[in-house]
């Protein structure tokens, strides 16, 4: 599970499999981290990818910036795939962003994002 907030922190979070197995519901963060320096976090989607990748995650903020993340199969590493450049940005807060359900093809996966500024952006990420 991925939480954002307001004070800009990204919260990765797992829960063990001896505690679903014992029937508790303990989550553990296991990555915590301000991918835009303290600015709010207003919008979050995470993919799995049947690539190598194993999960994308896509983040948008209140002045309208987004980045793509990817994580590494324990969670516990985001790297920085893409960060979207202005002119492909909203111009204002980031309020939904969607992952595709699947990926066109095998190298190219597609996201929508929607902000305050009224429009609906389509982007797409080639994968190398």
């Amino acid at each position: 599970m991925v939480t954002v907030s307001r004070d800009g922190a990204c919260k990765i979070w797992r829960a063990t499999l001896q505690d679903i197995a014992a029937g508790e519901d303990h989550l553990i963060c296991v990555k915590s981290f301000s991918p835009f320096d303290g600015t709010s976090i207003t919008a979050v989607d995470v993919a799995s990818v049947s690539m190598e990748l194993r999960w994308v995650m896509a983040v948008g903020s209140e002045k309208g910036d987004m980045k793509v993340y990817r994580l590494d199969e324990s969670l516990t590493e985001a790297s920085l795939l893409l960060a979207v450049p202005a002119h492909h940005s909203h111009g204002a807060t980031v309020r939904r962003l969607r992952w595709r359900a699947r990926a066109l093809s095998g190298d190219q996966l597609e996201w929508a994002s929607c902000g305050e500024d009224r429009t609906l952006r389509v982007h797409r990420l080639m994968m190398q």
